[in-house]
């Protein structure tokens, strides 16, 4: 566990994968081991009365990934039956120190074909971190699913160095403009937020901010919105900000500010509700 509103968060150690659709039947769920999670698909089988759900896992060591199959059980089809379906020891290499990069957090992008992964990883040299891209998937992919090497980063992938201390919180994917351009990829960290391409991860723009709410909006497939403080000391001071691609004059502004109370941090937990709405339950603690 981490430390409340700590500016770096801790590796994850378990997981749990549970099905919210069906009213639960077991008063207690299964812990695994992993780093981090995401989904691939959904894929009807041929009957189309079951379903298959796999997810990617990179494993506690973060050397590895794995993938998980859910299919009903026999016995009772309201229970997910998870097993393993193939595993990839990563052979990401930090080239400018030759030692391999410890893979922290991994990230689906499925909006347009071919869909794409995202590796946020560490190399144990400088403690550096850097963002990897995946492979790519085609239509033809989802009918007859590719092997999970070609799914993850290979060696000489599109990288992108962060800077010294600095770590990913979360990272999303724009709209695409059109089908025939690749869509943009925001990013935040505990020091800025950045545009990227999602084809080369090539820096667009980028704003110094700390932010007070790992989540970033889209706002439409150039521009995202995001909550931050003037510093790191007045956290509890919080605006909700976007940053877009126009110049440097129009690039990033204030949207609405909220003041919280003192001596209490707040933490929004946002999503976009419609194109010009905002939900926003929020929480607070005393505990600095």
């Amino acid at each position: 566990m981490g430390a409340i509103d700590s500016l770096v968060k801790p590796d994850l150690i378990a997981f749990a994968i549970l099905d919210i659709t069906k009213k639960p039947t077991l008063d207690t769920f299964r812990l695994r081991h992993g780093r981090d999670v995401t989904f691939i698909d959904i894929q009807a089988n041929q009957t189309q009365e079951t379903e298959t759900y796999k997810v990617l896992v990179i494993n506690a060591e973060g050397t590895a990934i794995y993938a998980l199959a859910g299919r009903p059980s026999p016995e009772n089809l309201d229970i997910m039956e998870w097993t393993k379906d193939g595993a990839v020891k990563l052979s990401l290499k930090d080239q400018r120190q030759g030692v391999y990069i410890d893979a922290r957090r991994i990230f689906g992008f499925s909006s347009l074909c071919p869909y794409f992964y995202t590796l946020l990883g560490t190399s144990p040299s400088d403690s550096k971190s850097c963002i990897v891209l995946g492979g790519r998937r085609t239509d033809q992919d989802t009918l007859n699913p590719p092997k999970l090497t070609c799914m993850l980063p290979q060696r000489g992938s599109p990288s992108l160095w962060l800077n010294q201390g600095e770590v990913s919180s979360s990272i999303i994917e724009l709209p695409p403009i059109s089908a025939d351009v690749a869509p943009l990829l925001a990013v935040a960290t505990q020091e800025r937020v950045l545009l990227v391409t999602s084809d080369k991860l090539v820096l667009i723009t980028q704003v110094s901010a700390y932010l007070t709410c790992d989540t970033l909006i889209s706002m439409g497939s150039l521009c995202v919105s995001f909550f931050a403080s003037n510093n790191a000391e007045s956290r509890n001071r919080s605006s909700m900000q976007f940053l877009c691609c126009l110049n440097d004059q129009f690039k990033n502004s204030k949207v609405a500010s909220m003041q919280a109370q003192k001596q209490r941090f707040y933490k929004s937990l946002v999503c976009l509700a419609s194109p010009r709405s905002l939900f926003l339950p929020t929480f607070s603690s005393n505990i600095l």
